[in-house]
């Protein structure tokens, strides 16, 4: 009878043990179809299997199997397919699927479309993104000139050279460091928010068991952060891992910035990033300065130089200039939106938001622009670069400081700009008649 319970005992072991082996399994590819790619757009798709993780996916090369895998595309470890197909046509290769019980393979085919801008998202549908339309137009180009100067009522926000974060209320005289921390960049403000780049703290790291050890480096991140202005209370809005950032420009809606080559948005409600990839004539664009207004990103491709548009929900850009761009903000006159923009000459031409054809401003040089309601401010290129404006509509400028500035801030009632050699912040009331007050401590 002991004989007989053992083995009814060993019974239920060993159907258990048979199911754990049946559930130890290779790897199979359950991927039976990849969704189609274009050419010259980005294409990204996830292989999955079945199995014990971890799995490693690799693209398996047989010399008695047909292999068209090709270099602009890459495959993950995790299974992921990504890149920008160069040529349309038919993709034959073999996937594999590696754990430590073994590998399964699978033959996939990729169809590659040939580029057809008409499948592509116009975009313009998202209120969530786009918002309603009734962005200010006063300070939009503030992100492409530095984003060192911020506002919020009668009190300036700015950066030092070393990174550091400063107050100053009117007349500006004095000022008081906001926060101990640095490394802050490319502020901006929406309602009583502000938001900025920071070089955070994320972990500290542990002491070393051994005294004489040395100590691991803390770890940090890039973050965009957001503020509310004149509380304590700053969050983390997204962590970007990266310092290589720049253009951060805020809406009512999302922050718009640019990340090795590619604008992103990200909803002020919170939630993860979103590439804005922007075609044009079957090209991939790479923008180097961008700024959101009224539901598009207005940008500049680094690759022609030349302003283009597109929905901040969309995958389609419209070019909007036929020459080279080395500065450009947008402008309002009579209700309609403009586009000024100064070309490799500095010459300052103006053309409509849409597009279309753009006209030279006489006798307008722009080393830097900026606008608001009434007037497009610039650095006069051919006046030593100090700060002047005109009326939009006009070529009739008017000189508000004689130091030389290498940008300009504009806020609904100062404008700020910084010394056109070194770093030196200064700030004037719009209304004249006041020398610019320095930016400092």
């Amino acid at each position: 009878m002991k004989r007989i319970a053992v083995l009814l005992l060993m019974v239920p072991l060993l159907f258990c043990s048979a199911q754990a082996q049946a559930q130890a399994q290779a790897p199979e590819i359950i991927t039976q179809h990849l969704p189609d790619a274009m050419v010259g757009v980005y294409y990204n798709a996830r292989i999955k299997a079945d199995g014990d993780a971890p799995l490693y996916f690799t693209v398996a090369y047989a010399a008695s199997e047909r292999n068209d895998f090709p270099r602009a595309l890459k495959l993950s470890e995790a299974g992921v397919l990504s890149g920008i197909p160069e040529h349309p046509g038919t993709l034959v290769f073999t996937v594999r699927a590696t754990n430590n019980k073994g590998s399964g393979d699978r033959v996939m085919k990729l169809r590659v479309l040939p580029f057809d801008e008409s499948q592509l998202s116009a975009g313009g549908l998202d209120s969530r993104v786009i918002g309603l339309g009734f962005d200010p137009i006063a300070g939009v180009s503030n992100g492409p000139n530095g984003g060192r100067v911020a506002m919020h009522g009668d009190k300036a926000y700015f950066l030092d050279p070393k990174g550091y974060l400063y107050e100053a209320v009117a007349p500006f005289k004095k000022a008081a460091l906001v926060y101990k921390a640095r490394e802050y960049a490319w502020l901006d403000t929406t309602g009583d928010m502000m938001y900025y780049y920071h070089r955070y703290l994320s972990q500290r790291a542990p002491a070393p068991a051994n005294p004489d050890a040395t100590k691991a480096p803390d770890g940090y991140v890039i973050r965009i952060a957001s503020d509310p202005i004149g509380k304590k209370g700053r969050a983390t809005l997204l962590d970007l891992r990266r310092k290589d950032v720049a253009d951060l420009a805020v809406t009512d809606k999302i922050a718009l910035y640019i990340q090795e080559g590619l604008m992103y948005r990200v909803e002020l409600a919170g939630g993860s990033a979103v590439a804005l990839r922007a075609y044009h004539q079957g090209r991939e664009l790479t923008p180097d300065h961008a700024l959101p207004f009224n539901g598009y990103a207005y940008f500049r491709d680094k690759k022609d130089a030349k302003l283009y548009r597109m929905a901040l929900d969309g995958q389609v850009a419209t070019q909007l200039t036929q020459v080279k761009a080395e500065a450009f903000t947008l402008a309002e006159k009579d209700g309609e939106t403009l586009l000024y923009f100064a070309d490799a000459k500095r010459q300052v031409h103006v053309v409509a938001a849409s597009g279309g054809e753009a006209k030279e401003v006489s006798g307008i040089r722009a080393g830097a622009l900026n606008a608001d309601k009434e007037y497009v401010y610039f650095t006069n290129a051919g006046d030593k670069y100090k700060v002047c404006r005109f009326a939009t509509g006009t070529d009739k400028a008017e000189t508000l400081a004689d130091t030389a500035a290498g940008s300009v801030y504009v806020f609904d009632d100062h404008i700020a700009f910084e010394a056109r050699k070194g770093k030196t912040l200064y700030i004037l009331p719009k209304a004249g008649g006041e020398k610019p007050v320095k930016l400092g401590k």
